[in-house]
């Protein structure tokens, strides 16, 4: 539910509560968008072995570490390639690294950051995954045969194609009639994801290790740039150029929300030591925030 900062925190702390978030707000913006922009120019560098750990909330926050210009914590989810890719990206891009104060307690709210750029990560790769590989086929049998209508190659991409990629139950749609020669143009299609995709593609096996599953999207985005290098503007298509994609979320200055938990309300509002416990640690979220328009009584 949403409620505006008014009506959610009491009066006595709204002035000093919206000034801190505001202020972590702005620093947590900064951070994320350097640290995607750093981690992106290195997954375009390195294609064909993008680190599992990219998809993980560790990674993102030391990378965080990285951009901040603090010692990396974590030892192992950085591997060597990327600090000494990060050491000459810093040297090109000095600004890559934010030399500035932060707000009290906002490595509590990276950390929360962290956890959200690494589902959208994954779910980059998640739910698109199919959509582009389906949209790819089709648009290689249509050029492929140019008399076929786009529903037939829509079904075959959809029945066969993608079954015998992804390693499912493969079935030839009975209506669609094509000569011999014509099919193995189309195995052919098939097989160049043969090196690409070598396990089951499921929503499971998808979300388990997204960097297995790539190279077949790096794969694609070659194959349409390639397209728009070759064309010229006084050719004639019978297709539009392909939609040119990049496999993982861009960079956004726009504001971000901040989570608000135990250990970044504290540092915002009672500096000292933390209450141990959970009865006064929400004892200090009742100190601050009115939840009686949420229909909890304080």
């Amino acid at each position: 539910r949403k409620l505006p900062i008014d009506s959610a925190v009491l009066p006595q702390f709204r002035e000093k509560f919206k000034e801190k978030v505001i202020s972590c707000c702005k620093d947590i913006r900064a951070i994320v968008f350097r640290c995607q922009l750093f981690v992106n120019a290195y997954l375009v560098h390195n294609k064909n072995a993008i680190p599992s750990e990219v998809f993980t909330q560790q990674f993102w926050y030391s990378v965080g570490q990285l951009v901040t210009g603090k010692k990396v914590t974590h030892k192992k989810v950085l591997n060597d390639d990327i600090k000494n890719y990060f050491d000459d990206f810093k040297e090109k891009h000095p600004t890559i690294v934010i030399s500035q104060s932060f707000t009290k307690g906002y490595s509590h709210c990276l950390t929360e950051a962290a956890k959200e750029i690494s589902v959208s990560y994954t779910n980059s790769i998640v739910e698109l995954f199919e959509q582009r590989v389906l949209k790819y086929l089709t648009y290689k049998l249509q050029n492929m045969f140019v008399s076929m209508k786009k529903a037939d190659a829509v079904e075959i991409s959809k029945a066969y194609c993608y079954q015998v990629i992804c390693k499912g139950e493969p079935n030839w749609p009975d209506r669609i009639m094509l000569s011999k020669e014509d099919k193995s143009k189309i195995e052919m299609l098939c097989k160049s994801f043969e090196k690409l995709i070598t396990e089951k593609v499921t929503l499971l096996s998808l979300s388990s290790d997204p960097a297995k599953f790539t190279k077949a999207l790096w794969h694609i985005l070659s194959s349409y740039e390639k397209e728009h290098d070759e064309h010229a503007a006084y050719d004639v298509r019978r297709l539009p150029l392909p939609k040119r994609f990049f496999p993982f979320p861009l960079p956004s200055l726009h504001w971000r929300f901040i989570t608000i938990s135990i250990n970044s309300l504290l540092p915002f509002m009672f500096p000292g030591t933390p209450p141990k416990g959970y009865t006064d640690q929400l004892e200090k979220f009742y100190q601050v925030f009115s939840f009686k328009k949420m229909g909890f009584d304080t």
